[in-house]
């Protein structure tokens, strides 16, 4: 009887493969320019290098731009803000990555309370523009990301506008940081706070967060459906369980009929005060489809969870521990969200948590966070790398009992025009189908590079015959 091997490549999402390595080596590495330091976001450049903010000890905390090479070499390191608390939590570049854009919150400028803190920046530090936005009560930044268009998507969680309880506050900009549209929505007068979104296919834009009081518990989740550039939204009350639940990222999730649907990830306490870790996939009109809770290897800690990107393939989740001591970084078969590969990140004799990450295609994944497992008893911000095997400094792979990770690999994913294979043996017969299953071509493999066939869409198949076995790769061409 025939067997299928699925490998989904298209979604910089698992950590299974054996491919060269960034710098050609896992690395981990502390920084500690102040007495605390705290990493919140990273950025690839286009040269390679890293770009990465967060949070440090300066006055009564200033937040901070750094950058570091490929291998996590500090390159500099500068401070931003006022006498009073400031943070810069997330970021994004613009279309051509020139224009580095973050977001936080500060109270040392702006109209009172704490104000959303929107900061515009070269690749090398060099401030373009900041700009306070709130009003006379407390404002929070909750994210930014980019639109289709290429203009920033500004996700703000405002007690000044609104009702005045607690509402969501979207402002749509260009890379000049020209407000565009500007717009405040009240989830029937409860306090609504927001703290995921993802763009979807028509341009549309999917918002998550957490409202208080729960229908059910003290906390449920609702999601909104944000129509683009006039961000006029449809919101969905969800009911989770009987105590709190809470949203914290959201991805696309493409079914292998090629369906649509998002997935949002977060956290849930049980009746029993256990917190669980859960998956909940929304439709595209932002119906619930269903949800999967989640104890990740038997724990009951509360944990935040950062979901990567997917789509027709695996989904890599960056689990980061409130409570305890550890970090995960995690990959879960889309269709049957079954743990492959896990990778530790442990400390010793101190804390590692992380607090986010950026992928990079066929190189690995580089997660930014805070430790004290390096630094004399003072908390430093942290880069590390993890492989594609889920390897990392000062980390253990862990797995399934009888899970037999592969070697099989083609790269770069997504790809030109041809592609290079890893692990397959010479003489193997292979095809390439559409989707669909319609025939492209075939060959038999001689250790050269494979051509993309003509007239074949941006995502195919490459299906290898291992003697009645069938290896099947996604791949996308660009």
């Amino acid at each position: 009887m025939n067997r299928s091997l699925h490998f989904i490549l298209l979604g910089l999402v698992w950590s299974c493969f054996s491919m060269a390595a960034w710098g050609q080596t896992t690395w981990f590495r502390t920084f500690s320019w102040e007495s605390y330091c705290s990493g919140k976001t990273v950025l690839a450049t286009r040269d390679s290098n890293l770009v990465f903010a967060g949070i440090a000890q300066s006055n009564q905390g200033d937040a901070f731009l750094a950058a570091a090479d490929s291998l996590g070499n500090p390159l500099w390191f500068k401070t931003l803000g006022g006498p009073g608390q400031d943070a810069l939590n997330y970021s994004v570049w613009n279309a051509d990555s020139t224009v580095w854009a973050l977001l936080g919150q500060t109270n040392s400028f702006g109209n009172g309370g704490y104000d959303a803190w929107l900061v515009l920046a070269r690749p090398n530090g060099d401030t373009l523009k900041t700009m306070t936005l709130g009003g006379s009560g407390w404002d929070f930044g909750r994210g930014i990301f980019r639109d289709a268009d290429g203009h920033f998507l500004l996700l703000l969680h405002t007690y000044s506008s609104g009702d005045g309880g607690g509402d969501v506050r979207l402002l749509l900009m260009n890379d000049a940081g020209d407000i565009l549209n500007d717009t405040t929505w009240v989830v029937d007068g409860i306090d609504a706070q927001p703290n995921a979104a993802h763009l979807g296919p028509l341009g549309n834009w999917l918002i998550g967060g957490t409202y208080f009081p729960g229908n059910i518990g003290e906390s449920d989740v609702f999601v909104s459906v944000v129509q683009p550039f006039t961000l006029e939204a449809d919101t969905t009350l969800f009911s989770g369980g009987s105590d709190e639940d809470e949203v914290y990222s959201i991805c696309p999730f493409i079914s292998n009929s090629g369906a649509f649907s998002w997935l949002l990830s977060g956290n849930m306490k049980d009746a029993q005060g256990l917190w669980k870790n859960y998956l909940w996939r929304i439709s595209e009109q932002g119906d619930d489809i269903g949800r999967i809770n989640l104890g990740l290897s038997g724990t009951t800690e509360r944990r935040h969870s950062h979901t990567g990107y997917a789509a027709d393939g695996g989904i890599q989740y960056t689990f980061s521990s409130r409570y305890a001591d550890d970090s995960w970084d995690v990959s879960y078969d889309k269709t049957q969200y079954m743990n492959f590969v896990m990778g530790t990140l442990s400390a010793r004799y101190g804390y590692q948590k992380m607090a986010g990450y950026t992928q990079i295609w066929d190189q690995g994944f580089i997660v930014v966070g805070e430790s004290n497992e390096h630094s004399l008893g003072q908390n430093s911000a942290f880069l590390t790398r993890f492989g594609f095997d889920g390897s990392c400094a000062l980390s253990t792979v862990l797995s399934e009992p009888d899970a037999q990770l592969p070697s099989f690999s083609v790269y770069p994913n997504p790809a030109e025009n041809q592609l290079q294979v890893s692990g397959v043996p010479t003489g193997t017969p292979y095809c390439w189908k559409t989707l669909s299953g319609k025939d492209l071509g075939h060959g038999v493999y001689s250790n050269q590079p494979l051509h993309r066939p003509t007239q074949s869409e941006e995502i195919i198949q490459l299906i290898f015959d291992l003697n009645g076995t069938a290896l099947i790769f996604k791949v996308k061409f660009r």
